[in-house]
């Protein structure tokens, strides 16, 4: 992740929670993350998390929530393969001997 995305997410946390995070640690544990996660993480926090408790693990919460995000945007592409067009295909005719086979076990049959 670049620092700008992580001061960026970072600061829509403290602002949303009114909270100050020890933005060190926060890097430390957070910046194996992409930017794209990361940041689609701070989104839903924001939007499905009302309030923070005190003793609350933030860099725990925000994890959770980058799992979440990658799990949502994994369905979505998932969902879009899915939804495709089949392929346009017309079945062909089958080989004349398999035509000539079901002839010789009609025959066979009747008799």
């Amino acid at each position: 992740m670049k620092k700008e995305t992580f001061v960026q997410g970072v600061t829509i946390l403290e602002e949303t929670y009114n909270r100050t995070l020890n933005r060190a640690i926060a890097w430390e544990l957070l910046r194996g993350e992409e930017d794209v996660s990361f940041l689609g993480a701070v989104r839903m926090m924001v939007v499905g998390l009302k309030t923070l408790f005190p003793n609350d693990n933030v860099v725990a919460i925000v994890l959770d929530y980058i799992s979440s995000f990658k799990q949502s945007e994994y369905q979505k592409k998932l969902n879009a393969s899915n939804s495709m067009p089949a392929l346009d295909w017309t079945p062909c005719p089958p080989p004349e001997e398999w035509n000539q086979l079901k002839e010789k076990l009609k025959q066979e049959a009747k008799a």
